[in-house]
This record gives structure tokens, sequence and C-alpha cells, in this order.
């Protein structure tokens, strides 16, 4: 397969990706806030299945495909990457992590100890470094990884061939997303040898998928399949068992990769004209900051002015009105605290 040159129009397609990944993240939190806190009892078997079905549908794919893009964009030998703006990558994460992250420490501890103390600053800071921040921040920590990586990837690539490239990628792909799935689904603990997040696969399928692949019936008839029977396997386990697989949803699950994959092509080869909706733009650009801040409002709502799923107001009104807080709110407050020098940059 010819190598692709970099284009304008794939930048668009990323754009795209960013705004529409941007409103599928907060859409998975909004549901899975429901769906983690509550068992399928509790929420009962239709909203399960409705919530479920949705959110794994039109949304999981959100942020292998964020992965996917840094990859495509940072990994590319042909583009020069000096040191000084590697190092301003890495200021920024860590920059977000410790403005964003220590606060969500911080409130989780005074939250569990009731009082304020010296203590508990020392509690929220020991979190903090042991990635146990808010849940969504894991992301945040998995891309300051990568960026510490790209040296070593970037001399990969710019030696390897396309056919190289493809079976590391591959390797990779056994390792972080179907041994521990074959562990979830089966209760084992095979051993991959080395300890490797498939965040490290999807910078590095990115960076491929956005060189050398195209979309084609296979892929997409592969990526169909996949996301059919992550759907089918959660409804029957929700209806039998009244279990949700959670492992069935997250990035490493084996399925949800190639569906991802799929996606990512989807908009490489048919978003490829400019983001012109100034609402669309405006998520783009702003899609960083979104998913920093939106667990805030959701945070607020659950646990300031007490909303309860089902109780406050019927499921379907309650999750829509959640998400356009969140979303909104989030969008909103970016956009204010990209008006800060502190945080013009981080954003």
């Amino acid at each position: 397969m010819q190598q692709a040159k970099n284009s304008t129009q794939t930048i668009h397609a990323f754009e795209w990706a960013r705004a529409f990944g941007a409103i599928a993240v907060v859409l998975i939190h909004v549901f899975a806030t429901l769906l983690d806190n509550a068992d399928v009892a509790t929420v009962g078997v239709p909203t399960a299945l409705a919530w479920s079905e949705i959110q794994i549908v039109i949304a999981r794919w959100a942020v292998p495909v964020f992965f996917m893009i840094t990859g495509a964009l940072l990994l590319d030998p042909r583009k020069e990457l000096p040191w000084e703006k590697l190092v301003g990558h890495i200021k920024r994460i860590s920059i977000a992590i410790v403005l964003f992250g220590y606060p969500f420490c911080l409130a989780e501890a005074i939250a569990n100890a009731g009082t304020i103390g010296f203590g508990v600053l020392l509690d929220a800071l020991t979190n903090l470094l042991s990635v146990r921040s808010w849940s969504h921040m894991w992301y945040l920590y998995a891309l300051l990884g990568l960026y510490l990586l790209t040296p070593v990837l970037r001399a990969f690539v710019a030696q390897a061939t396309a056919q190289e490239q493809g079976r590391a990628v591959l390797i990779l792909f056994l390792l972080t997303c179907v041994v521990p799935t074959l562990n979830s689904a089966l209760g084992t603990r095979f051993t991959t040898l080395v300890w490797v997040t498939s965040s490290v696969f999807y910078y590095l399928l990115g960076y491929y998928a956005f060189t050398y692949a195209r979309l084609t019936n296979a892929m997409l008839i592969t990526g169909a399949i996949c996301i059919l029977f992550v759907c089918v396997a959660t409804g029957v386990s929700i209806v039998v068992n009244q279990d949700y697989l959670n492992y069935l949803r997250a990035p490493a699950c084996c399925l949800i990769a190639p569906y991802s994959y799929t996606v990512f092509l989807l908009f490489k080869q048919y978003f490829s004209r400019p983001v012109v909706s100034p609402f669309m733009k405006t998520v783009a650009r702003n899609s960083f900051g979104i998913y920093l801040t939106h667990p805030i409002f959701l945070n607020v709502l659950y646990k300031v002015f007490d909303w309860i799923p089902g109780k406050t107001l019927p499921h379907v009104i309650f999750e829509l009105c959640a998400f356009a807080i969140a979303f909104i709110g989030a969008l909103v407050l970016t956009s204010v605290l990209r008006r800060l020098p502190v945080l013009r940059n981080v954003l």
C-alpha cells in the first residue's frame, strides 16, 4: 500500500472527530454514572438495556480515537517535533493534572474525612501521584506517558516499513486488548510478560491508520460485527445475569478496538470538508477542556443538589437534562477559563 501524504482533508477529519468525540465522552459519563452506581435491578432492565446499548454504539469509540489522532499527529517522522515542542506538550498535560486533578482529589479527600487539614491535603497529593483522582483523569496520565514514549516511537516508525509497523500494531493489540479481554471474560490470568496499556496500541495505530490504511468493505463489516457482538453479549448478560459486562465497554476490549479503528477511518474518508458550523468549531476547539471539566457539573448535580436518577426526574428526562447541563456548562466554563493567561495554553 502506498504511503499517504499528510493533507488538509485529514486535519479537517480530526476536527470533526474532536467535536463529536467531546460530545460522546460527556454522554458516556452521564450514562455511566447511572449504570456504574446502581445494579440492573435498581435501574430496571429496559433502562439498563437502552443506556448500555446507546452509549456502546454512539460513544465508546471516542477515547480510542482521541489517542489515535494524537499518534497520527505526533509520530509522523516527516514532521519536525523539536524537543522544546515535546516538552511543551509534557508541561501542558502536567499542569492540567495538577490544576484540575489536585482539586478533584482534594474534594474527595475532604468529603471522606469530613474536615480539612494537613493530613487531608497530603492524602489528596498522594492520590494525585497515585492516579486516584476522578476517574476520567486517567486519560491525562496516559497522555503524559505517551508523550514520554514519543521519541522512541518516532524513531521506530521512521525506520520501520509499513509491514513492520503493522506487525507491531498487531502484537500490541494482542498484548493490550486480546489478553486482558480474555482474562476478564474467562477469569484467567494470562500474562503478557510486559506491562503495556492499550493507549500505546492506539497511539501507534493512529499513525499507521493515518499513513497507510484506508476504509474497506471488509473493515466496515469487521467493525460492525464487533460492536454488534458487544451489544448482543451485553444485552443477554443484562437480561439473564443482571450484569453489565463492563469490561466490554473499556478501550482495552479487543472488540472495541476494531470498531474504533473503523470509526477513525470513517472520519478520515468521509469528513474531509472543513468544519463550518460555528458551534462545532467551538466544540472542537474546546474539546480538551470539555473533557476535563464536564464531571464538575455532574458531581455538583449528584452530590450537591442530590439529583437521583428515577427519583428526582424520570430516567430519560434526567439523563437528557444532566447531559445538557454538563456539556453546555463545560463548554462555557472552558471558554471562560481559556481567557485566563495561566490556562490559555493548557485548555
